[in-house]
């Protein structure tokens, strides 16, 4: 007997614990209202990750238009430094010839 007691007290124990546990859980409207709530941040979430792809776009053209600036300036120095180049290949040219008309009429003084 005492047994069959202790056996009904146990599974009476069980089942205020599961009464409890589920008086514990939300109604349904409860979990509607928390889906809702979840729906709205996802809704959220969405619309920063537009905002940000938004500003990545914009980010990318700005660099875009910077790197072509960039490479166009560099090509505006490429050919600063090819007319430098051919500028120097000028004087020194002139400077050769000076020095050989300078030789010639040391040579003209001597004779």
């Amino acid at each position: 007997m005492k047994e069959k007691e202790l056996k009904i007290k146990d599974i009476e124990k069980i089942l205020v614990s599961i009464k409890q546990t589920v008086d514990n859980l939300p109604t349904r409207y409860e979990m509607n209202k928390r889906f809702e709530q979840v729906d709205k941040r996802f809704e959220q979430v969405d619309k920063r990750f537009e905002q940000v792809d938004k500003r990545f776009a914009l980010m990318h053209q700005e660099m875009d238009r910077r790197f072509k600036e960039v490479t166009a300036g560099n090509d505006k120095l490429i050919g600063s430094f090819i007319k430098i180049e051919q500028e120097s290949a000028a004087h020194s040219l002139t400077y050769q010839n000076h020095e050989k008309r300078i030789t010639k009429l040391e040579l003209q003084l001597t004779i």
